[in-house]
């Protein structure tokens, strides 16, 4: 309820001034003798319209674009582009001039958002800005007199000058500190957390500012109005819509680099979230090779020495027997050892990438792939998580070699360089196009290289073999 009534009152004490200041306007105004005569009135109000809903226009198509739903308390809508128009309309022609144009000019622009604000927003953005441009052309009036009808050499004169200068400067620093000042009650309504540092530290408000430096151009425009009035509006028009298209740009590459940024987050997000499941895969890689070898090569291993001891205490025509078992069981052991070497070699945490990779290779020419392994350089320890990714890509270029490339010969060279890791796994097999193959084994494989931050090569055609080629830069 006392939100309700505040809005009322707000309301009444916004519509009253409105009243006031347009009676104001229309007992006040008088045409001056310049260029434009009685339609002055009619031109600035119809420039200032055109301006103000061009520049809303604009503005919520760059929000649509953007997939952002246009929202009538977004701090946007709050920047104003035609304020220089008043204070020339005020200079050039008189205040009350200045005065009228500003009531209709935002009583149309704020009726473009009628349905999604409420009526005291509306009337008290109306009233706050028509009194601002009246105490600012007041001001500049007080100051530097009436317009100038005919430009004289008592114009150029040094205190003239100077005069010319202080009065649209001092309407323009009163506009800069009262406009910013109209938008924090609005902002607050909205945002109870509004704090004075996050106020003027809004990109909203610099853009505000950046339109009222148009204002310093008045001193300029009044020597031009009586004799050339085109070029006296065009000082205004072309710095203001350099300006939006400006604030427009900017906005657009801020959206953009947002949304660059939460893409970039995400994909930071998803990395580390890869990285955490490639952890707990070598954990529990470790763990089930370690249980293999404790539990199930343990047990098949003291199976096998049973039956051994078996073969003494049965009749001579169960012996071939017990030696089949036990044949079977020296299988299964080798089996089980060969399965916790390929789950997580021991020889990786013990000895190193070496020795790792020297094993690999040996362990796929027992399996009928001659395979070579060649090491250059001196042999440097890396963090545990870059050994294990290069020796699981390194496994698995073998492993697509032995399943897939039809290959005679295969070869892995390491080469330890200052401050760099390479790794080229190679092939003579019948090779692939790779634009055309993305299998579940070349993803993983550049999913390992970027996790830990080294470059991964796969060069291939048909006929011609297969390279992948590993580089992993030394951290200092």
């Amino acid at each position: 309820m006392k939100k309700i009534a505040g809005n009322v009152l707000v309301s009444i004490i916004s519509f009253c001034l409105i009243v006031a200041l347009l009676a104001w306007s229309l007992w006040n105004y008088r045409p001056v003798g310049n260029a434009y005569g009685t339609r002055a009135i009619f031109s600035i109000t119809f420039l200032s319209i055109t301006l103000a809903l061009a520049c809303r226009w604009l503005l919520l198509r760059m929000l649509r674009e953007s997939g952002k739903e246009p929202s009538g308390w977004n701090a946007l809508f709050l920047i104003d582009m035609t304020v220089p128009l008043y204070l020339a309309a005020g200079a050039l022609i008189n205040p009350p001039a200045a005065v009228i144009a500003a009531l209709v000019t935002q009583g149309c622009a704020q009726a473009a958002f009628a349905r999604r604000l409420p009526l005291s927003y509306i009337l008290y953005r109306i009233a706050a800005i028509g009194l601002i441009i009246f105490i600012a052309t007041i001001v500049d009036t007080l100051i530097g007199g009436p317009p100038h009808v005919r430009v004289t050499a008592q114009n150029f004169t040094s205190s003239q000058e100077l005069i010319n200068f202080a009065s649209p400067l001092a309407a323009d620093m009163i506009v800069f500190f009262l406009l910013p000042l109209s938008w924090l009650p609005i902002l607050r309504s909205h945002s109870r957390n509004l704090s004075w540092r996050d106020f003027l530290s809004m990109r909203e408000l610099r853009f505000q500012w950046m339109v009222l430096s148009v204002g310093l151009l008045v001193s300029i425009a009044d020597f031009f109005d009586n004799s050339i009035g085109e070029l006296a509006w065009l000082i205004f028009l072309l710095p203001l819509v350099t300006i939006y298209w400006l604030i427009f740009l900017s906005i657009r590459l801020s959206e953009q680099t947002n949304e660059l940024r939460q893409s970039l987050r995400r994909q930071e997000e998803l990395r580390q979230y890869a990285s955490n499941i490639t952890r707990v895969q070598e954990n529990e890689r470790r763990r089930l090779a370690r249980e293999l070898h404790d539990d199930t090569a343990q047990a098949l291993i003291a199976l096998a020495r049973g039956l051994d001891g078996l073969k003494g205490q049965v009749a001579p025509k169960d012996v071939q027997w017990i030696s089949n078992l036990q044949d079977l069981a020296d299988q299964t052991l080798e089996g089980v050892r060969r399965a916790c070497r390929d789950l997580r070699p021991s020889l990786l945490d013990d000895l190193g990438l070496r020795a790792a990779l020297e094993w690999l290779s040996n362990s796929y020419l027992a399996r009928g792939v001659a395979c070579t392994f060649t090491c250059y350089g001196q042999e440097t320890r890396l963090n545990p998580e870059a050994e294990i990714a290069i020796f699981r890509i390194t496994q698995e270029a073998l492993s697509n070699v032995w399943r897939h490339a039809n290959a005679n010969q295969a070869s892995i060279e390491l080469h330890y360089l200052p401050g760099l890791v390479q790794v080229s796994v190679r092939d003579d097999g019948q090779g692939f196009s790779v634009e055309e193959h993305s299998g579940m084994g070349l993803s993983s494989m550049r999913e390992r290289a970027l996790l830990i931050g080294g470059d991964l090569k796969i060069s291939s055609a048909p006929e011609k073999g297969c390279l992948v080629d590993l580089s992993l830069a030394l951290e200092e």
